[in-house]
C-alpha cells in the first residue's frame, strides 16, 4: 500500500460513523481497513467488488458520477472513482452524516494517483 493510501485509511477512522474503507485498484486488487469490530476485512473486500460492479453499470449508462452514495438498513456506502479505474469506498453507519468528510477524503484519493 502506498504511503498516501495508508494516510487516507488512517484519516477515515475519524469519519462520522466509520465502519471501514477501502480502495479497489484498476487491476481488481482490493485494499481495505475496518474501523469497527463488526465490519470484517473480508466483508469489506466483498462489498468493494460489488460496489465497483454497480458503479461500472451506472457509468456504462452514461451516468458517471464523481460521488455515489447508497443507503442500506445498517449503513451507507460512499463511492468515488478515478480515471484509472480505481474506486474508493467509505462505509459508515446509516445515521451518520459523512458527506463533507468523504469529499475531503475524495480529494486525497484523487491526488494519490
Amino acid at each position: 500500500m502506498s504511503e498516501a493510501l495508508a494516510h487516507l485509511f488512517d484519516d477515515c477512522a475519524a469519519a462520522p460513523g466509520a465502519l471501514g474503507c477501502g480502495v479497489r485498484l484498476g487491476n481488481r486488487t482490493c485494499l481495505v481497513r475496518s474501523h469497527d469490530r463488526n465490519c470484517t476485512d473480508e466483508a469489506l473486500e466483498k462489498s468493494l467488488h460489488h460496489l465497483a460492479d454497480a458503479a461500472g453499470l451506472v457509468a456504462g449508462h452514461g451516468l458517471a458520477a464523481r460521488r455515489l452514495a447508497w443507503t442500506f438498513a445498517s449503513g451507507k456506502a460512499l463511492v468515488t472513482t478515478r480515471a484509472d479505474g480505481a474506486l474508493f469506498v467509505l462505509l459508515t453507519r446509516a445515521d451518520a452524516d459523512a458527506g463533507e468528510f468523504f469529499d475531503r477524503m475524495t480529494s486525497k484519493f484523487l491526488a494519490a494517483a
